[in-house]
Parts: C-alpha cells; structure tokens; sequence
C-alpha cells in the first residue's frame, strides 16, 4: 500500500479506532472497560482486536439484558405469590398473571 493511500485512509481510522469503546460505554454494557483495553491493545495487532471489541460489546449487552428481564419477572411473580397468600390475589388471578408473565398466555 503506497503512503498516499495511507494518509487518505488515516482519518477513517482515526474515527472508526474507538468506535468499540463508545458503544460500549453508550450501551453501559458490564465488560466496558475490557472492551475498551481490548480494543485499544487489539488494534496493534493488525486489527484483530478491535474486531473482537467490536462483537464483544454488541454480544455481551444483549445476553445481560436477557438476565435482568429473567430477574425481574422472577421477582414479579414472587410479589404476585405474596399477594395470593395474604388473600388479596385469588388463585385464578394469580395464575392468570403468571401465564401472561411467562408468555404462557
């Protein structure tokens, strides 16, 4: 690759190297400061890091968002079954609510 080309691309890389690390820290995702070393690190090696902080930080975000949804509904339905046993839920609603929280519905 001549040093023209070079200097013409230069600035794509200039924009595009921390790309990972943004979106990490824009998506809060649990692994951003390892995406972020990843990504710069990685870069030295022709580039193979930064396409792993690349995924990384789309993979990992989605696969907490599927842990705390779980959590939450895992929580609801254990409010819900407090309420039953106080009286204030009948079964029949009880278990209606709990289908309709587990997509059973």
């Amino acid at each position: 690759m001549s040093i023209t080309a070079l200097l013409m691309l230069s600035p794509i890389f200039i924009l595009l190297f921390p790309l990972p690390a943004l979106l990490a820290y824009k998506k809060k995702h649990p692994y951003k400061e390892k995406i972020a070393l990843t990504n710069v690190l990685g870069f030295w090696l022709f580039g193979i890091g930064w396409i792993v902080a690349l995924a990384w930080c789309f993979i990992g975000a989605k696969g907490k968002g599927r842990e705390d949804k779980t959590v939450s509904v895992a929580a609801e339905i254990e409010r819900m079954y407090k309420l039953k046993k106080k009286g204030i839920l009948t079964d029949e609603e009880f278990e209606a609510h709990k289908r309709s929280l587990l997509g059973d519905a």
